[in-house]
């Protein structure tokens, strides 16, 4: 402390922690995160799920199990707590055990002597604390918070609300628990979501997350789960949700349904007139079968052939998002190119989901992506007007990329015309042009049927192992999608898996080779039996470098041991509740 009474702290003396989350990029443990929403979307019965999740330590939508299971605090104003909030809690599973209703604090009459329960608000820190101290909860809901600030609290002054968040904030982090405030939306129109929960903008400032509830705009049964803020985090992807009929319970409860490319901003978005929808889905058919046919295309490119057909850039942005087409940007200077999802070999993954093994008879055929995006002609250094833009030779499309201008072709026919120069120097390759259509260009036969023959025509080349991302290249250049080729590689009695690597598979194609591939799961199962029987702990960095050696992703090994029966996950021993937990090993008779 310095002559003026401050106190100093110097950041060397600071031992620095990494953020927890409760829910990963949406719930950070031991803060404060607005939930705001119309009534009628399901916000309550959406943080009754949350609860249950926390209770029993159970997996979140985003498939990763929670980390810090626990007790629930719930302020519940508007619900009736035995014909609502507990069919709620019964219908998404909770262990009610460990959820407690705040009902209001407990006084004495000083006149009478007896006693009487006052209604709680959130100015009753001191209670709040010893609640979440004797409980060890994880989760206190506020349903919703206007009904529980205390009296004389304008909640449209940043100042009052900051100074009842902040003592609530303070209890939160000392406890480890997080708070969720819900909240209705204003009548405002503004659709910058950060303005539009209830009160004062301060509100949304205080918590370190916010998320918002709203409607699908394309379809009335579905709602979207969509974050606003994330002050700790990457703003995670938007997740779609649907209430159903819970017959056992009488009441509704949350069905998830994956992902989903509304964001907030887009949710709060005036309803389009039926003329402006109209050209939103005009541009989403023009732009789906420019992509298709063009390929990967530079976004100056995309956006001056839209304009030629009257599409404003608003317009074809909506429809860009609507489509789920990815922007990405590479060279110097940077240059950006549009790609449909199917013309990625590497899609995006939602964060925090890991990839799963394949399961029953296809537990040998399943591929996992390759890394490489095989370049198309739409991906330039520069891009020249239309009177100077050299075209190919063979279809006429623009060329752009080097290479391209280079051969005088675009990647797709250069591909085609590399296939046919193989043929003729004596390889066993059936014409690749034949199969495909004289008036469009488009392939004649089905992805299954060209895999088919290609498998063919390797075997009776005497090839007995073929690498996947080769396969697919060729299927691509002909304008089969990757999803569709891996599905037909699924489907292929012929292709088993004998080896993975970062980005390819290797194929065996020879029907009289014995070839065997261990899932993930199975392999993790005979490590761990090959382990002394007095291991009572997994060694997480051993598994992972062996699993890595065997040819397993680390995400895929962690998996399968998070889900194996003999695996429990605990808090790691000590006096720190924020050290990370180990990997207890059950003896296999108890895991039995």
């Amino acid at each position: 402390m310095n002559g003026d009474g401050l106190k100093l702290t110097r950041m060397s003396d600071v031992k620095a922690e990494r953020v927890e989350w409760l829910w990963q990029s949406r719930l950070p443990l031991g803060k404060i995160v607005t939930a705001d929403g119309d009534p009628g979307l399901g916000k309550s019965t959406l943080a009754l799920s949350f609860a249950a999740t926390v209770t029993t330590g159970g997996q979140w939508p985003t498939g990763e199990r929670c980390q810090h299971p626990g007790d629930v605090l719930l302020l519940s104003a508007e619900d009736g707590l035995a014909d609502t909030v507990r069919p709620r809690l019964d219908a998404a599973g909770a262990d009610v055990n460990r959820v407690h209703a705040i009902e209001g604090k407990t006084l004495i009459d000083p006149n009478s002597g007896e006693r009487y329960l006052r209604p709680l608000n959130l100015a009753d820190v001191l209670d709040l604390d010893a609640a979440m101290a004797t409980t060890d909860a994880r989760l206190l809901v506020v349903d919703v918070l206007m009904a529980f600030l205390p009296a004389g609290t304008d909640a449209h002054k940043d100042q009052d609300v900051r100074r009842v968040l902040s003592a609530l904030g303070a209890a939160a982090d000392r406890n480890r628990c997080t708070v969720l405030l819900l909240r209705h939306l204003n009548k405002g129109a503004s659709r910058d979501p950060m303005y539009r929960g209830g009160g004062s903008i301060g509100i949304v400032g205080a918590a370190r997350a916010g998320l918002l509830v709203a409607a699908d705009p394309n379809d009335p049964t579905q709602r979207v789960l969509a974050c606003v803020k994330s002050n700790l985090g990457v703003m995670p992807q938007s997740l779609a949700y649907r209430l159903v009929d819970s017959p056992d319970h009488g009441v509704a409860r949350v069905e998830w349904l994956g992902t989903t490319h509304h964001d907030a901003r887009g949710l709060l978005a005036a309803p389009e007139s039926e003329e402006d929808s109209d050209e939103r889905t005009a541009a989403e058919h023009w732009l789906q079968d420019y992509l298709n046919v063009n390929g990967p295309t530079a976004s100056k490119v995309v956006k001056n052939d839209a304009a030629k057909e009257r599409f404003s850039e608003a317009t074809l942005k909506r429809a860009k998002k609507k489509l789920g087409v990815e922007d990405r940007s590479s060279g110097f200077p940077r240059t950006s190119t549009w790609y449909l999802p199917s013309q990625l070999s590497t899609p995006p993954v939602s964060e925090n989901r890991e990839p799963t093994e394949p399961t029953g008879p296809d537990q040998h055929k399943q591929d996992e992506p390759t890394e490489r995006i095989f370049q198309s002609a739409h991906s330039p250094e520069s891009e020249p007007t239309d009177d100077q833009a050299a075209k190919c030779a063979e279809c006429g499309q623009r060329l752009l990329a080097p290479e391209s201008l280079e051969h005088g072709y675009c990647e797709r026919c250069r591909r085609q015309h590399q296939q046919t120069e193989r043929q003729s120097a004596g390889a066993t390759v059936t014409d690749l042009d034949s199969r495909r259509s004289p008036e469009n260009g488009h392939p004649t036969l089905s992805a299954v049927k060209w895999f088919a023959q290609r498998i063919a025509e390797l075997q009776r080349a005497g090839q007995k192992t073929v690498e996947s991302f080769a396969v697919y290249a060729e299927g691509e250049a002909l304008g089969y999608g990757r999803q569709s080729l891996i599905a037909a590689a699924n489907r292929h009695p012929d292709v088993r898996v004998i080896s993975r690597t970062m980005g390819n598979t290797t194929w065996c194609i020879d029907p009289s080779e014995q070839t065997e591939y261990k899932p993930a799961a199975e392999w993790v199962d005979q490590y761990l039996a090959a382990l002394p029987p007095d291991v009572r702990e997994v060694d997480r960095a051993d598994l992972r470098a062996a699993g890595e050696a065997a040819g397993y992703s680390w995400s895929n090994v962690r998996k399968s041991a998070y889900e194996h029966p003999r695996i429990e996950s605990r808090p790691a021993p000590g006096d720190n509740p924020r050290q990370a937990h180990i990997w207890h090993l059950k003896p296999a008779e108890e895991a039995s």
